[in-house]
């Protein structure tokens, strides 16, 4: 797998299934990143994913 991505700067979205989420960088080596947030390129815009709370029941 090649580690040749741009990462997303927003490093507070907790939107896990994109690959450009910037918790998935593993290897300590020198990323680029831009503000993906809110455009074409972006996993939430894509798949019209809302921010939602989650409610944990106790």
């Amino acid at each position: 797998m090649s580690e040749d991505i741009t990462y997303c700067s927003n490093r507070k979205c907790r939107c896990l299934r994109c690959a450009m989420n910037p918790k998935h960088i593993k290897l300590l080596i020198p990323y680029s990143f831009a503000d993906l947030d809110g455009t074409e390129c972006c996993y939430k815009v894509q798949n019209h994913v809302e921010n939602r709370k989650v409610i944990y029941g106790g």
